[in-house]
């Protein structure tokens, strides 16, 4: 992991919220970050589109491939207005 347009160095937990809880990817990092970084997971297995899910009503993040210096969106970052679209209220 490595952060972009750094800040100060400070430790971080990185993780990935679930229902109740959250599972840690990485724990006491050193990171140069601030507010507006983008944090890169440079491997993350399982951790992508294919085990992700809409729990507690959370928006599912975008999924990239970097191929050494390009970029290729695989799957781009899901709207709230998406995630709440095909819902319905009773009146």
């Amino acid at each position: 992991m490595f952060g972009f347009r750094g800040g100060q160095i400070a430790g971080y937990d990185a993780l990935r919220p679930f229902c109740e809880s959250a599972e840690f990817l990485g724990r006491g990092r050193e990171l140069a970050m601030r507010d507006g970084n983008i944090l890169a997971m440079m491997s993350i297995g399982a951790y992508s589109i294919c085990t992700s899910f809409n729990c507690i009503s959370r928006p599912r993040t975008a999924d990239v491939i970097v191929d050494g210096g390009k970029v290729h969106r695989v799957r781009g970052r899901q709207r709230s207005e998406a995630l709440f679209a095909l819902e319905h209220f009773l009146r």
